[in-house]
């Protein structure tokens, strides 16, 4: 074998005869991220006791011995033909690691567990993320049995898993298409998806711009909503596919990005040419005069204790999947320059909901977030963060006053689901 010479190296080239060592491409470190969510394992019972505030029924444990646990999910910053297999192994021999995509850290000591993406045999590439694991004897602890008969959060939750439990094959029912063919503008909606029977026709599944990236979601027969950091230009083509399988094109004609009390959003919303045509429904959004007192303990990122409720959501593959969706719902805006009106979602603890469940990706920002109630999907928003974007519910008066006034669609506003007939807290 000769020597290499005249090879290109990053725009140069090498001209010395000799012995080079390469090291080829493996993933970026920014490339994924881990994201844990603790469980509390009892390993001998204790005492229990059952009580009801306000939509939880919960159960107080005194007297138990317990593990924590961690359910641990990579997150993706590539687009599905980049995603690669991953090895967990943990760096500290107190801390045992269940194998699995979602694995489950348990131990007796504190640890951290690293996280390796292999891209050949011998390139490796660790993501670590620490974990405090510890057991104990004579814990107390509060868990959540279940939801009160007619609260919405027991309607949301048995809306999901009611559906989650039915589902065999995750990779062949999360799809919304059971057959694509963008460039002969076919499409055949699959008609074994798990989010059965909800009208998922206000998804935009195509755009000229960026294909199955930069999602667009009707807000109004002729308005969709996607994100302002992740937006496609005037007279770009944004297709829709109805029920029974009809595709109606439209074009972008004008968009306008909202601002509240002086700050950016991430919410631009869009005119399409005209309106779209019969099979195609276009979303709601929570009315949010209803919301505080039907949503008291869903909690966020910040709380100790979390409730939260089962969501549905678009990833740029056009699949469905499943989180669970913790914000504050209640929360009034508070515009500091930091803080906006936000849902965000976390990795499932509940099993058939995890076996739905995908993080959320680079190219999956402006794909609609949904609860379902009552077999109806409900806007929440579109992606901003990996795990969070802008809740619609807070910028309707925003919304229409760029629909009527901007774009001069008087005759056009976005819809608020009504909730007032579910308990109030």
């Amino acid at each position: 074998m000769e020597d290499a010479v005249g090879f290109p190296l990053n725009c140069g080239t090498i001209n010395t005869p000799g012995e080079y060592s390469f090291d080829k491409n493996g993933i970026g470190t920014s490339d994924f991220f881990l994201e844990s969510t603790q469980i509390v394992r009892t390993i001998v019972a204790g005492s229990e006791t059952s009580r009801t505030t306000q939509d939880l029924n919960l159960i107080d444990t005194t007297s138990a011995t317990t593990i924590t646990d961690f359910s641990i999910s990579p997150n993706w910053n590539l687009t599905p033909e980049q995603i690669y297999d991953l090895e967990y192994t943990s760096l500290n021999s107190g801390v045992i690691l269940a194998p699995g995509d979602n694995s489950v850290a348990s131990g007796v000591s504190s640890g951290s567990t690293a996280i390796k993406a292999f891209k050949s045999d011998d390139e490796e590439v660790f993501k670590t993320i620490d974990l405090t694991v510890a057991s104990g004897a004579g814990s107390s602890f509060t868990s959540l049995d279940s939801y009160v008969n007619g609260s919405l959060s027991k309607e949301v939750s048995d809306e999901v898993d009611t559906r989650a439990q039915a589902v065999t094959n995750p990779s062949s029912q999360t799809p919304l298409f059971s057959s694509v063919n963008h460039g002969t503008s076919s499409y055949t909606r699959n008609t074994s998806i798990w989010t059965t029977n909800v009208d998922l026709t206000c998804i935009s599944p195509w755009n000229s711009n960026a294909g199955q990236n930069k999602a667009g979601t009707l807000i109004t027969s002729k308005h969709i909503v996607f994100a302002a950091h992740y937006q496609y230009p005037i007279g770009t083509t944004v297709r829709f596919v109805s029920s029974s399988n009809v595709v109606y094109d439209r074009t972008l004609t004008a968009k306008a990005s909202i601002t509240k009390q002086g700050y950016p959003t991430d919410i631009t919303i869009g005119k399409l040419s005209s309106d779209v045509g019969s099979g195609v429904s276009f979303a709601k959004v929570l009315d949010t005069t209803n919301i505080a007192t039907r949503f008291p303990n869903l909690g966020d990122d910040t709380d100790d204790e979390e409730y939260p409720v089962p969501c549905i959501y678009l990833r740029q593959d056009n699949n469905i999947y499943c989180a669970d969706q913790q914000s504050n719902l209640q929360d009034q805006l508070v515009f500091d320059g930091t803080r906006q009106a936000f849902y965000g979602i976390r990795t499932p603890v509940d099993p058939d909901r995890l076996a739905l469940y995908s993080g959320v990706r680079s190219g999956d920002s402006g794909g609609p977030c949904f609860l379902i109630i009552n077999n109806e999907a409900v806007l929440l928003g579109c992606w901003y963060f990996p795990t969070s974007g802008p809740h619609l519910a807070w910028y309707t008066t925003e919304i229409n006053n760029i629909i009527q006034n901007t774009f001069g669609d008087t005759g056009y506003s976005v819809s608020t689901y009504d909730i007032s007939s579910y308990n109030s807290y």
